[in-house]
């Protein structure tokens, strides 16, 4: 009987099947078994079809060469446990531990070659939104060199008021009697 795959990176590792299932938010996704003959240990990496994280499973499941359009956009080819065209796909995995209440929770990260499901940002939209959210950060909290978040600002004076013979007319807000 083989165990959970433990936390970090399996070189060679193979799918031994997948199944179509349900979430606890009723959320469909695509339940993908994985075996490390190495440690004798299997993981389960669950595929979410949801649309925001649609973009992500497709190329979990590029990376292990399989597209929805190579099977006529029909997601059930995958629940076909062992004979899924998954199944027997060899190539590395990342497991990573993401605690929840208080226990261990591992979960698979990465299928495939890391750059198979994150391309590297342009260098220029790198530091250009490095920028703006500098800005927005000092906006907010104010510059860590000593700085005041802005320049104080000058008190306004009052236009002065000309008595009828062009001496200063005395000010209505002042009480001193001199």
């Amino acid at each position: 009987m083989s165990r959970l795959m433990s936390e970090g990176t399996h070189e060679e590792v193979t799918c031994s099947r997948s199944w179509l299932g349900e979430s606890k938010n009723q959320n469909m996704q695509i339940c993908v078994e994985f075996y490390d003959e190495a440690e004798d240990a299997t993981i389960t990496a669950y595929l979410s079809m949801s649309d925001a994280a649609w973009p992500y499973t497709e190329k979990k499941l590029a990376a292990m060469g399989f597209t929805l359009e190579s099977a006529d956009y029909r997601v059930g080819v995958l629940d076909q446990q062992d004979k899924s065209p998954l199944a027997g796909w060899k190539g590395p995995i990342v497991v990573v531990n993401q605690p929840y209440n208080g226990k261990d929770s591992f979960k698979v990260d990465r299928i495939g070659d890391a750059g198979s499901f994150q391309e590297q940002m342009d260098p220029a939209k790198i530091a250009a939104f490095e920028d703006q959210f500098r800005r927005k950060l000092i906006a907010a909290k104010g510059s860590q060199t000593g700085k005041p978040k802005t320049a104080p600002k000058a008190a306004a004076s009052k236009p002065r008021k000309v008595a009828a013979g062009g001496g200063a007319a005395p000010d209505e807000d002042d009480d001193v009697p001199f």
